[in-house]
């Protein structure tokens, strides 16, 4: 029988130093026995900060170009103005896409993985989904993505914002599926090497 969503366990702020609260709780109930590893994305406050700093940074550019261009009237009629067009629309719409991205990653809140000895909790915001290694299905790698900036991790040791970052997609109980972000330092990625150990511990496929 599918272990619940913990909907109903709400948080009032996510605990940095640790699984917090609503994890610890879903862990406890289902007796998931001890705690073996963990990834946190990190504040999403702060990556919704660099977004909106982006977006700013974008805007004002755009700002100063239309000030100059509409004082001067330079390059108007040269073959230029059609690059330059194409330079206006980057700076819009990539203000645009980086204020909209802020306000997701505040929306979504905090995400983060546990991996316990008899289960798995995945918490997103102030609510956790959690279920034990007997009724996960698979892991599977999913390519990455750009870089972890746009992965919305914060922190990401060694290798910087820049990085391109691997995800597994974990699916669970009634085939619900969500994407594990790697990590790797120093040559090796210690979560997901506990990922894939919990679930062939359990006869569950992996690759």
């Amino acid at each position: 029988m599918p272990l619940e969503d913990d909907r109903d366990r709400q948080e009032s702020g996510p605990d940095p130093s640790g699984p917090g609260v609503i994890v610890s709780s879903a862990a406890e109930t289902h007796g998931f026995g001890q705690l073996v590893a963990s990834r946190d994305l990190g504040d999403p406050l702060k990556t919704a900060l660099g977004y909106w700093g982006a977006a700013v940074g974008s805007w004002a550019v755009l700002y100063v170009m239309a000030l100059v261009f509409s004082s001067t009237g330079w390059l108007k009629g040269s073959p230029l103005e059609i690059l330059l067009a194409g330079v206006v629309f980057v700076l819009a719409f990539g203000g645009l896409a980086g204020f909209v991205a802020g306000i997701k990653t505040i929306v979504r809140g905090r995400q983060a993985w546990y991996v316990y000895e008899n289960g798995f909790v995945a918490r997103t915001g102030s609510r956790a989904w959690s279920f034990p290694w007997q009724e996960a299905v698979s892991l599977k790698p999913a390519g990455e993505t750009a870089s972890a900036a746009r992965a919305g991790i914060h922190e990401v040791p060694v290798a910087g914002a820049g990085a391109p970052v691997p995800l597994y997609a974990l699916t669970g109980p009634g085939g619900r599926r969500l994407l594990v972000h790697g990590r790797v330092t120093d040559g090796r990625d210690v979560f997901v090497e506990e990922l894939i150990a919990a679930l062939q511990r359990f006869g569950k496929p992996v690759g």
